[in-house]
């Protein structure tokens, strides 16, 4: 089975074992969220130059790495083989998002920063492969704020306010 350089797609690599039972976790490529790779969905791993396809029985978060079980890799021995090799999935398998109608969601929505109170008003929703940003405008400049789960507090729909908790020195290098 021969793929195309279109048909896969590099995700991650395999950076380390996990455990003694033929765990490995993977270290996902910023381009991607760590929830691209699911239960049952088959991964490609380059070895030997040759994607070898394998399934995904199991998988899980562990800090900054996807912990993923794959079928009949079933040792550590088995696991160790693997670090270092590149992991693809079918590119059809990504789901391409559509984040247009984002803009005029969002558009004009309040934003407020728990550190720094409010920082702008809601302009234009930015879709960067794996790494969606919104900017808001405060007298003029511009302020990049990632759109993920893990900065966005709470949206209030009904109060047109966007509440985060910006990363450490996010905010301070527009303002």
């Amino acid at each position: 089975m021969f793929f195309e350089n279109d048909e896969l797609t590099q995700i991650a690599i395999v950076a380390k074992t996990h455990g003694l039972t033929g765990q490995l976790s993977f270290k996902i490529h910023q381009d991607f969220s760590n929830d691209i790779i699911e239960d049952k969905m088959p991964v490609f791993l380059l070895t030997q130059g040759i994607p070898v396809p394998f399934f995904v029985e199991s998988v899980k978060n562990s800090g900054p790495y996807r912990v993923v079980k794959l079928r009949y890799v079933d040792s550590e021995e088995k696991a160790k083989s693997l670090i270092d090799c590149k992991v693809y999935i079918l590119s059809s398998d990504i789901e391409e998002e559509d984040y247009d109608d984002e803009d005029s969601e969002f558009a004009g929505f309040a934003v407020y920063d728990e550190k720094y109170g409010f920082i702008g008003t809601f302009s234009h929703f930015n879709m960067i492969p794996g790494n969606p940003v919104f900017e808001t405008c405060l007298d003029g400049k511009t302020i990049i704020i990632p759109y993920t789960e893990e900065f966005i507090v709470s949206i209030d729909e009904a109060r047109k306010e966007i509440h985060i908790n910006a990363p450490e020195g996010l905010v301070e290098l527009y303002l």
